[in-house]
């Protein structure tokens, strides 16, 4: 292999760089808005009885490696997460002052993570396979260590790992992990913390933002350790109350989360179709020749408005407006069925009152619009606590950016 021109990485190093690699800004905030990962719910989850959501269920490494790819992410929904990637680890040695690179090994790599119920840990899974040794090793150990940090200056945050077996930091040769613990998992489980937030609108949810990775350390005979890390994404966790926390209190917000409706439904289509329109600017809704409105997938996501961050009451001057428009466009009569008077007519709105792209936020020199149409109240009421137990379940939280797909 010959001298190297590239010295030896510490751990500490290494670990540092997290916080260096995760984004800053608004983007720590809401990476979801670069688009790379958008998640679709299943409607399938959810129970029209109870109102509620089947809790999310965890991923494991052949389903990961099934469904990564190429892309080498996979996000099954906000609360799990894997990665795939291939890993190469060098070998130095120091000879006459200068190192030496004697070889690397390589190793297929398969991290999982999941976020606990009602809690703010993350249960991750690391399972590695030795794929091949360039060159030749040494006595030394190859070693697993996971690093978690506070990714946000703004923040008191905290975040320790718990090893499960084999313990994190403990060294294996590479003919161990050639044999011994070839493709064998290993687990940690991550606790974190938030104790003090800036002075802003979403202080008592104590949010916090962290940085993590998996770094793998060969401790070389006669040479200092070298480390690599694995690529890892964003984690936020909070404690806000509006939410459920059946699928813990820690998301992966990198992903952005869609709204899946169907215009078939036979309890809430006519939402969904009114909404389908609206997205498209068909003919049948009102305004008509209105300009276009977000929440389309791959457009301008919708953001959600909770009531209690509502200083502006845009929820509800939005309400009156559509009642407004609706009898503009549709009489006063709107809220009658036109041949079956047994079925009460309501006026639906697009984007929902819940956003802050409300039809209230709408003024003349908006790029957005917004639609109504007037819907039975048993679908309006029907998709609207469809909509709520997904925000509700997926965890989206003030401010965060969501799409509505409709299908047929």
């Amino acid at each position: 292999m010959g001298p190297s021109d590239k010295p030896p990485t510490t751990l500490e190093s290494e670990l540092d760089k997290l916080v260096e690699r995760a984004p800053k800004g608004e983007a720590l905030y809401n990476p979801a808005y670069d688009k790379r990962f958008v998640i679709v719910n299943d409607p399938k989850q959810y129970n029209e009885k109870t109102g509620e959501y089947l809790p999310a269920s965890a991923i494991g490494y052949e389903e990961c490696e099934g469904q990564a790819g190429d892309n080498g992410w996979w996000f099954k929904d906000k609360f799990n997460m894997c990665s795939t990637s291939v890993v190469a680890v060098r070998h130095m040695e120091l000879v006459n002052g200068v190192y030496v690179q004697i070889g690397t090994s390589y190793f297929d790599v398969t991290m999982i993570a999941t976020s606990t119920p009602a809690t703010q840990d993350i249960e991750f899974g690391f399972r590695m396979r030795f794929k091949d040794l360039d060159g030749r090793s040494n006595e030394g150990l190859i070693s697993l260590n996971l690093g978690c940090n506070n990714a946000d200056p703004l923040r008191t945050s905290t975040c320790s790992a718990d090893s499960h077996t084999p313990a994190v930091g403990v060294g294996f040769t590479v003919q161990q992990w050639k044999t011994t613990y070839n493709g064998f998992p290993f687990g940690f489980t991550v606790r974190t913390s938030t104790t003090a937030v800036p002075q802003d609108k979403y202080k008592a949810e104590l949010r916090g933002y962290f940085a993590y990775g998996f770094v793998l350390t060969g401790a070389s005979t006669g040479a200092p350790p070298n480390s690599v890390t694995l690529k890892s994404t964003p984690l936020r966790c909070d404690s806000a109350s509006y939410v459920y926390d059946v699928n813990g209190k820690c998301v992966f917000h990198a992903a952005l989360s869609s709204l899946q409706m169907s215009a078939s439904h036979a309890d809430m289509g006519e939402s969904a179709s009114f909404i389908r329109d609206a997205q498209a600017g068909g003919p049948r809704i009102a305004p008509p020749g209105g300009k276009p409105v977000p929440g389309a997938y791959q457009g301008t996501p919708l953001t959600r408005l909770y009531k209690d961050y509502d200083d502006g009451k845009l929820i509800k001057a939005s309400r009156r407006k559509i009642k407004r428009t609706c009898k503009e466009f549709f009489t006063s009569n709107y809220t009658k069925h036109p041949t079956n008077s047994n079925i009460k007519m309501e006026c639906d709105e697009y984007p929902f009152a819940t956003t802050y792209q409300n039809s209230a936020a709408v003024k003349p020199d908006s790029i957005w619009g917004y639609a109504v149409r007037p819907v039975s109240r048993e679908h309006n009421g029907a998709a609207g606590r469809y909509y709520g137990a997904w925000m509700s379940r997926d965890r989206i939280l003030d401010g965060d950016p969501f799409y509505v797909i409709i299908t047929p």
